[in-house]
């Protein structure tokens, strides 16, 4: 009689093992879905907007351009970077006519045409950074209303930036 109620006993928290295990929902894991996560900010960021230098053909030939096509330019005045790096001379009301290409979101990116390793910064007068391409600050002029005008070349030692290296 002992044994038939240790059998009963182990019947029974046998019976109550499988069906726990059963329930528990154990087994096989199913494959976790990857969730994906877009790389570019939310609408509502407040990072500020990177800044792209291109090449586009011109009736000027090759020049440098930013993201929405608008011409850039180089100022003699400027001279040419390198270790001596000053800073921009276009300031007070030749920065209205002449805008700086600024970057306040850091390193600019090298669209199509462009050497990234040419890209770089310098800091302005007043602390602002501006996009250089071969050492040479990059302007636009306000007299470009539309993509591809050239209207500010040859004037008062201003001219479009060149997207090859020593151009």
């Amino acid at each position: 009689m002992k044994f038939a109620r240790h059998r009963c006993r182990l019947a029974l928290v046998g019976l109550l093992a499988l069906t726990v295990a059963a329930c528990s929902g154990e087994g096989p894991t199913p494959p976790k879905k990857e969730v994906l996560v877009p790389l570019r900010p939310a609408a509502s960021s407040t990072a500020p907007p990177v800044v792209m230098v291109g090449a586009a053909d011109s009736a000027k030939g090759p020049v440098a351009v930013d993201a929405q096509g608008r011409v850039l330019y180089t100022f003699d005045k400027d001279g040419k970077g390198g270790s001596k790096r000053r800073a921009p001379s276009c300031v007070g009301a030749c920065a209205t006519t002449w805008p700086p290409l600024l970057s306040d979101s850091g390193m600019p990116v090298a669209l199509p045409g462009i050497d990234p390793t040419k890209l770089g910064i310098v800091i302005r007068k007043d602390g602002g950074k501006q996009v250089t391409l071969d050492g040479r600050p990059l302007y636009r002029h306000s007299g470009d209303t539309a993509p591809g005008q050239t209207t500010g070349d040859g004037k008062d030692g201003w001219h479009v930036a060149s997207p090859k290296p020593g151009g």
